[in-house]
């Protein structure tokens, strides 16, 4: 009768291990990404519309807009019963560029020591996202050392007004100092 009990018990825990999203290893997958935004924010975050999603392999990159914007990063693990999510790393923003308010220089700074900061989320992800905000529509044609934009995704800030996310999937390394990173513009119409 024991051993009956001790299996029912095991089998109760493992249950409840994978109904919750936790594992043994103490990393926690979620069947959700919410959920697992919820988890690596401390469930004090609203999750919100989800604004666009970069799928790379078993990695994830959302935007999306609650109280907040956000910028959230996650792995994916498909099991039998669907996939699960682990929240790797969670932004809100990213740097500035506009082509007549903000400086190259201001730019060139944020854009470097941003993509510096990466590294951790490469090492989690296996590819480096460089991203960031603009109120100019301009930014449809932004390029980066001569590599052109990815993906810009129009929405709008608290206020109401037009805000633009820029977003490279997996920008390469940057080499050298900030001053060689080239910000350009093509014409826009």
């Amino acid at each position: 009768m024991k051993t009956k009990t001790l299996v029912l018990i095991v089998m109760i825990i493992i249950s409840a291990i994978s109904m919750f999203g936790c594992t043994l290893s103490g990393v926690r997958y979620h069947p959700t990404v919410e959920a697992a935004f919820a988890d690596h924010s401390g469930g004090s975050r609203n999750f919100g519309e989800v604004l666009f999603i970069d799928e790379q392999d078993n990695s994830l990159t959302i935007f999306h807009k609650g109280r907040g914007l956000y910028i959230s990063h996650y792995l994916r693990d498909v099991r039998e019963d669907g996939d699960w999510y682990l929240c790797v790393g969670v932004a809100t923003g990213g740097p500035l560029i506009e082509a007549g308010g903000t400086s190259h220089e201001t730019s060139q700074f944020l854009i470097y020591h941003w993509h510096s900061s990466s590294e951790v989320l490469y090492e989690r992800i296996g590819r480096r996202p460089l991203y960031g905000v603009s109120y100019d529509p301009i930014i449809h044609t932004l390029s980066i050392n001569g590599i052109p934009v990815d993906y810009v995704i129009e929405t709008t800030n608290i206020h109401g007004d037009p805000l633009f996310l820029w977003y490279f999937s997996d920008f390469p390394l940057l080499e050298g100092s900030q001053e060689d990173i080239i910000i350009s513009f093509d014409e826009y119409e």
